[in-house]
């Protein structure tokens, strides 16, 4: 192994509830590294929460290989919020430029629960 292999980024655990444990797997340069530049350096909202949803996504692939499009696209928006704090800490993301989608992600999930 060389040196580089020493900068490989570690991952984080997320346990959306009891009994569900998912190890999340940073980005890499090779997978999703484009959105994390979208979201450090755009201004546009549309934008940042496309890419915040890229990056979910991209991150649950890499992180759960074997689970399916429907599945991955099924998870409870009530589980987002804490899916992303997860993200953007193992990927050491600011938290002012996705600070914004992750509150539109919680305003859904109360939204969600009132109903």
């Amino acid at each position: 192994m060389s040196i580089l292999s020493k900068l490989k980024p570690k991952s984080k655990m997320w346990e959306p509830m009891e009994g569900v444990s998912v190890e999340i797997q940073p980005i890499t340069v090779d997978n999703g590294l484009e959105h994390l530049f979208t979201i450090e350096s755009s201004t546009d909202p549309k934008e940042v929460s496309r890419a915040v949803a890229a990056i979910i996504m991209t991150t649950l692939k890499n992180s759960i290989p074997d689970a399916t499009e429907e599945e991955l696209s099924q998870i409870g928006v009530n589980h987002l919020a804490s899916l992303m704090d997860v993200i953007r800490d193992v990927n050491n993301l600011s938290e002012d430029k996705s600070n914004a989608a992750l509150d539109k992600i919680k305003a859904m999930q109360e939204a969600v629960s009132n109903q």
